[in-house]
């Protein structure tokens, strides 16, 4: 399958997905920046504003926080309006509405939507890095249950239409059962999904290290993982997405913006410890070593390449032949937009 490899994203308690970081960002970005200046400043010198996507407890948070307290994304010529979503698919929505300009999902999250209709305004800017398999994890809450195996004849969250719903289809194929053992409850995020798990209403939902120390601290100590992403044939990919409206008509200042991400990506690289410090100063409210398990278990390379269009076409097919959960067929490369990436990073987005 497709914000964040740092050495290896996401997001999700409603097991969703959403991303950012990057290592191939790195020395590159912070030379390119330099070059690209305020790229979306406009002609009266005023900043141009972009509704953009963020998650909370998520690398997203901090990486904005840091951008518009440090005034980097001002200096790029932004004036960034974050939104907090629960999910990537949430972003998705929204873009689709015209309430947001910049989103982030997982591949299967986009690709499920796009799926839903011919008239899809959603385009993929980039990929973002491949999220770290050990970062989203099958959180049991029972000491009895130690394999997938176990839930049989149990109850489980999914958060619908999000890369969650996949995970499941895998991991229960996999494991031998029949989709019909385990009877999979919507989820509803947040403290909805703690307080099912913390209840005994279900046994399991695919979460974070953050989903495990809230079920521990709300009581739940034998809470413990089961499985990780790592049961998927492919990696899953984290993607920036936009409208093609506002990527032709805004072409630069999009670019200003992924300059401008790596750009405040390239602090966490440089002196994790010091940026985690300074992340905790500016919201105290954020534990320091969150922020560098964000980092750590996160990552992003703003990229697009023949791998990612496979491993993407691929979950159409699966969607539509073998899950039967995708409305209609379509080709992933008629719903890319990469003038934004070449803009921004001339020799990437080769994926042909």
């Amino acid at each position: 399958m497709g914000p964040y490899i740092k050495k290896s994203f996401s997001l999700w308690l409603a097991l969703l997905i959403a991303l950012t970081a990057a290592p191939g960002c790195g020395a590159n970005a912070a030379k390119e920046t330099d070059s690209a200046g305020s790229g979306g400043l406009q002609a009266n010198g005023s900043l141009f504003k972009v509704r953009a996507v963020s998650y909370s407890n998520n690398l997203t948070a901090y990486v904005n926080l840091l951008g518009i307290q440090k005034g980097i994304y001002a200096k790029h010529g932004l004036d960034v309006e974050i939104t907090v979503f629960a999910a990537g698919i949430n972003s998705l929505d929204a873009l689709q509405l015209d309430q947001l300009d910049i989103g982030s999902a997982a591949d299967f999250a986009f690709l499920n939507r796009v799926a839903s209709s011919e008239e899809s305004v959603l385009r993929i800017v980039a990929s973002n890095g491949v999220i770290a398999p050990d970062s989203t994890v099958l959180v049991a809450n029972s000491k009895d249950i130690d394999s997938i195996a176990d839930l049989n004849g149990k109850k489980a969250l999914v958060g619908i239409g999000t890369v969650g719903e996949f995970c499941w289809f895998e991991a229960i194929k996999k494991s031998g059962l029949k989709q019909s053992d385990i009877e999979l409850v919507p989820s509803e995020g947040g403290a909805s999904d703690i307080a099912l798990l913390s209840n005994n209403s279900v046994s399991a939902a695919w979460g974070t290290t953050k989903t495990l120390q809230l079920l521990k601290d709300a009581g739940v100590e034998e809470a413990h993982a089961i499985a990780d992403l790592s049961i998927l044939d492919s990696p899953t990919v984290s993607i920036v997405v936009s409208t093609d409206k506002f990527i032709n008509e805004h072409t630069k200042e999009m670019a200003a913006y992924l300059l401008a991400y790596a750009e405040i990506l390239d602090l966490f690289e440089a002196d994790l410890d010091g940026t985690a410090e300074e992340v905790h100063r500016l919201d105290p409210v954020i534990p320091v070593d969150e922020v560098k398990l964000a980092y750590n278990t996160s990552g992003l390379n703003f990229d697009f390449r023949a791998e990612n269009l496979k491993a993407m076409q691929a979950i159409v097919d699966w969607g539509l032949n073998e899950s039967k959960v995708f409305k209609r067929d379509y080709n992933v490369e008629d719903y890319l937009n990469l003038r934004a990436l070449k803009e921004a990073y001339p020799d990437r987005g080769n994926y042909k």
